[in-house]
Order: structure tokens, then C-alpha cells, then sequence
């Protein structure tokens, strides 16, 4: 068959099938639009097909409207019936709503209020492939809430200044160290505990310009302990000040 001729019979069928059937209108526009693409000349169509191809050029949309629920090959089913909201119904059992990254790719979900137009509007949930899930957003609660099942990651303190991705974290030493707190006012509410578990010289020290209050006499100094079992938790309150959460365990000296 030549470029842009057409068995006249058998495009009528497709024609007259397209006129009973509604996604036939779809699939109408894709080829005639991809012949026109391709270079096929138009001129050779039926009449009717050559106005329907008019017709699509003009209105043709690749956008579905749902108008009723949506049901899987599993029974269940995806609803818009009520405005501004989207329902997931399982059949059966539990719903499992699942974003999938691709081969040795993370996994992002994004959440973006007021349109997302605005800087701050979004929150992004990922599952990292190391299998850790992260948030680049805080979690409130509403006063009645409660946060458990939670672990606080134990490290091994190295000679190294602590990041705010550590927050929360447990260090304890495996021998001689001093670890660095980062500047208080780098991160605001971060909490840090220290647990001695080698009897050897376990050093917290502050950045220079910051001060661990009511422990330590001036600015830069940092808290030393050497006794298994020894424990020290600190949290930034200012942007230059940390204190104890609670009353440390054993005896932390002050050291310039």
C-alpha cells in the first residue's frame, strides 16, 4: 500500500466502530495524528475520516475524565465521587498504596499544600535503598499525640563534630576520644547523649563560642569523663547554649 492511501472498506468498519464505541475516538486521533506526523498526506481521505481528522486536530485531549469509580483487575477500586478528594477502597483486605523507585533509585512521595507555588509548600517523604525513610519536614503533633516505637540510633564516637542529622543519636567510646558539638545555633532543640563504655577519656567539647551551662565556667569548654557508665545528655536551648536534659550520671569535669 502506498504512502497515504487507504483501503476505503476497511477504514469504514474502523469508522463505523468508532462511532459506537467511545474510545475508538481516541484511538482515531493517535493514528491520524501520528500519520500527519510521519508525513502521510491527507488528502487521499474519505471525506468523513479527513473531517474527523479536522475535528481531532482541534479538540482532541489526552485527558481522561473519571465519572465513576475505578475498578482494578483485583476488585478494588479508585473514587472521585467527592470533591477535592481521591478514595482508595480495598475489596478485601488492607489497602496498600505503594511508590516504587526504580532499580537502585530511592522512592520519593511529595506532599505540596496552597498549589505548591510558594517555597515551603511542599513535604518529601523518601525510602532511601539503604532502607531508611526520611522526611525534609517537621512532624507536629496536636498536643495529644504520641511518637513510640522508635529506636535511638548508638554510635561510635569518633574524633568528629556531630551533625544535626545525629540528633537524637546515642554516642557512647570505644577507647580515648573527643567528639565536636556542632554550634548550638545551627541547631536549635538538638539532643545528644553520651555514654561512657571504655574506661578511657570520653571529651565533649562545644564550638569555641558556645557554653554547656552550669558544667562548664566559660565559653569553648569542653566536659570530660572516664568511668564506665557515665552518661551526659545535652540539648542546644540558644544559639549559644546547651544544657542537661537530665542530671548527668558519674562525674563530668570541666576541661579548658
Amino acid at each position: 500500500m502506498g504512502a497515504g492511501h487507504f483501503n476505503y472498506e476497511k477504514h469504514r468498519i474502523f469508522y463505523d466502530k468508532y462511532k459506537k464505541e467511545k474510545i475508538m475516538k481516541h484511538l482515531l486521533g493517535v493514528l491520524l495524528l501520528t500519520l500527519s506526523l510521519t508525513g502521510f498526506a491527507r488528502t487521499p481521505f474519505i471525506p468523513e475520516i479527513e473531517d474527523r481528522f479536522v475535528e481531532l486536530e482541534n479538540d482532541f485531549s489526552p485527558t481522561p475524565t473519571l465519572t465513576g469509580a475505578m475498578t482494578g483487575q483485583s476488585a478494588d477500586t479508585l473514587s472521585n465521587a467527592t470533591d477535592d478528594t481521591w478514595e482508595f477502597l480495598s475489596n478485601d483486605e488492607v489497602m496498600t498504596l505503594q511508590v516504587s523507585g526504580f532499580e537502585a533509585k530511592n522512592a520519593v512521595f511529595k506532599l505540596c499544600a496552597d498549589q505548591g507555588d510558594d517555597a515551603g509548600d511542599c513535604a518529601t517523604f523518601t525510602m532511601s535503598t539503604a532502607g531508611a525513610f526520611s522526611t525534609d519536614k517537621g512532624i507536629a503533633g496536636d498536643g495529644g499525640d504520641n511518637l513510640v516505637g522508635f529506636l535511638s540510633p548508638l554510635v561510635l564516637a569518633t574524633a568528629t563534630t556531630l551533625t544535626a542529622a545525629q540528633c537524637g543519636s546515642t554516642f557512647y567510646n570505644g577507647g580515648a576520644v573527643e567528639v565536636e558539638l556542632p554550634e548550638a545555633s545551627t541547631v536549635p532543640g538538638c539532643t545528644y547523649t553520651f555514654v561512657v563504655l571504655n574506661a578511657a577519656n570520653f571529651a565533649i567539647d562545644p564550638d569555641a563560642a558556645d557554653i554547656i551551662v552550669l558544667l562548664t565556667n566559660a565559653a569553648g569548654d569542653s566536659l570530660i569523663a572516664d568511668a564506665v557508665g557515665e552518661t551526659l545528655m545535652v540539648r542546644a536551648v540558644s544559639a549559644s547554649q546547651w544544657v542537661t536534659v537530665s542530671t548527668p550520671y558519674g562525674t563530668w569535669t570541666d576541661s579548658n
